[in-house]
């Protein structure tokens, strides 16, 4: 006659089960990390495009936000966290926003240029 423990599937182990929901935070935890580390190498793309855009080099691209170049490169290069609120609160935030939407799948990016004669 086999008994089973209240609230327990007869034939499961606890530690396995415990087991397995370790591993799977593990594993949703390290694609996470995965991800972060993605977005932050794409963003530092946009922001060295955005630099070259606006044909700066990194003093002026970085005085112009008012952060020290070793800082502004390490978003570029990845060793930092990017500051995107300094970016999106600078002149540069068309810019920065262009080239992110530019590398997003699924959408288009369509540049309007109006000329108006001013008499």
């Amino acid at each position: 006659m086999s008994t089973t423990v209240p609230g327990r599937i007869a034939g499961a182990s606890l530690l396995n089960s415990e087991t397995q929901k370790r591993m799977a935070k593990v594993h949703n935890l390290a694609h996470r990390k995965a991800e972060i580390a993605a977005f932050r190498t794409d963003v530092g793309a946009d922001i060295e495009h955005v630099r070259c855009l606006a044909r700066l080099t990194l003093d002026q691209f970085a005085g112009e936000l008012e952060r020290d170049p070793s800082q502004v490169g390490k978003w570029i290069r990845n060793e930092e966290p990017p500051q995107l609120e300094t970016m999106l609160m600078s002149r540069f935030r068309a810019l920065l926003l262009t080239a992110m939407a530019e590398r997003t799948p699924g959408m288009e990016v369509h540049t309007t240029i109006t000329v108006r004669r001013i008499a």
